[in-house]
C-alpha cells in the first residue's frame, strides 16, 4: 500500500498553491476549542437554537442522528466525543443545523464569545510543520491558510506559533469573519482563489488541505474536501463542477515521523516538473496580481489529511 502511495505522488503534477485549513492540520488549539463549545451549547435556547436542531429523521447518518439527539436533551458533548477530540466544531455546528446557514452563523458568532475566554496556547499539530512550509514556499509554492476561525484570534495564533516564523510564508489568510458563509461552504475557497488569481476548475493546479477526522458525523455529514470540488459550478460557464476520481497520494505528513519532512511533497515536485529552483534558495515571487490564472481540482487522501488537487 505504501509503495502504491508513493508511486501515485510522483504521478502527481505538483501544485501552484497549497491551501491549509488552521485548527487540527497546522496546529492545534483542540482544549480552547472544546472548552468554548462546552460554554456554546448549554446556551442554545436563549439564542434561539433548539427548535433550529436538525430533525432527527434528516440526520445523514446514525451517528449524527446520535449526537443531535444527546444535544438536544443534554444540551453538550457526548463525554466520548471530546476524549476522541476527532471532530470540530465546524463538524459539530454542521451535523446539528445542516443547510440552515443563519443558526450556524448565530452558533459561530457565540462560539466566538466564547473562544474569547479560553484562546491564546497554539502548538504546531504534529511537529514538522515549518520545515514543510519553507520548503514548499522556496519552491516558490503559493500558500494559503482557510480556517473559520475569526481573525481576532488567528492573527494572534498565528503570530505566536513556532515564534512567528510562519509569518512571512503565506500570500493569503481566509478567516471565519471574511465570508458569512463558513466552511464548509466553498465561499472561502473562492475568496482565496480570488485573492490568488487562481480559476476553479479541473485543471491541476490548487491543493486544499482539511484536518484529520474518522467520526462518523465530521466525515459523513461535512466532507470538507467537496467544498473546492464544488466550487468549480458557482460561477463562470468555464468552470467545471465535475470533480475527477478519488485519486490516493501518500499522506501529507506520513514522513514526517520518520524525520523525513515532506517526503512525498519532494516526489511529486521534482520528479515532475524539470528545472525545480533548488529549495536552498529562495524563487522570485510572481506579483499577485500578475501571475497566471490557476484552476482548482478534487483528489481524496486514504489517510489522515486530505488534499485537493
Amino acid at each position: 500500500m505504501l509503495r502504491e502511495l508513493d508511486e501515485a505522488a510522483r504521478a502527481l503534477p505538483a501544485p501552484r498553491v497549497v491551501l491549509f485549513d488552521w485548527h487540527a492540520t497546522l496546529v492545534d488549539t483542540l482544549d480552547a476549542m472544546y472548552h468554548s463549545v462546552d460554554d456554546v451549547l448549554p446556551r442554545l435556547p436563549e439564542l434561539g437554537l433548539m427548535e433550529k436542531l436538525i430533525p432527527h429523521d434528516l440526520c445523514k447518518t446514525p451517528e449524527d442522528a446520535r449526537l443531535v439527539d444527546y444535544v438536544r436533551e443534554h444540551r453538550r458533548l457526548h463525554p466520548k466525543i471530546k476524549a476522541d477530540r476527532r471532530i470540530s466544531r465546524t463538524d459539530i455546528f454542521e451535523v446539528l443545523f445542516g443547510a440552515d446557514e443563519d443558526a450556524k452563523h448565530t452558533a459561530h458568532e457565540a462560539f466566538n464569545e466564547a473562544y474569547r475566554h479560553h484562546y491564546g496556547e497554539v502548538h504546531p499539530f504534529e511537529g514538522g510543520e515549518l520545515e514543510l512550509l519553507t520548503e514548499m514556499y522556496e519552491l516558490d509554492v503559493h500558500l494559503g491558510i482557510l480556517t473559520n476561525r475569526d481573525r481576532e484570534f488567528f492573527e494572534h495564533e498565528f503570530a505566536l506559533v513556532d515564534g512567528g516564523a510562519w509569518l512571512e510564508l503565506f500570500d493569503v489568510t481566509i478567516c471565519g469573519g471574511d465570508t458569512y458563509r463558513r466552511k464548509p461552504n466553498p465561499e472561502p475557497v473562492l475568496k482565496a482563489l480570488d485573492e490568488l488569481d487562481a480559476e476553479p476548475g479541473r485543471t491541476a493546479g490548487t491543493w486544499a488541505t482539511a484536518p484529520p477526522t474518522s467520526s462518523p458525523p465530521s466525515a459523513r455529514a461535512s466532507p470538507r474536501c467537496s467544498s473546492t470540488a464544488r466550487a468549480g459550478s458557482t460561477s463562470g460557464s468555464t468552470r467545471s463542477s465535475r470533480a475527477p476520481k478519488p485519486i490516493p497520494i501518500s499522506p501529507m505528513r506520513s514522513s514526517t515521523a520518520s524525520g523525513n519532512s515532506a517526503g512525498w511533497w519532494r516526489n511529486a515536485s521534482t520528479s515532475v516538473i524539470p528545472g525545480t529552483p533548488n529549495p536552498r534558495s529562495r524563487p522570485h515571487r510572481t506579483p499577485r496580481r500578475n501571475r497566471p490564472g490557476l484552476r482548482v481540482q478534487r483528489i481524496q487522501l486514504p489517510s489522515r489529511h486530505r488534499l485537493t488537487l
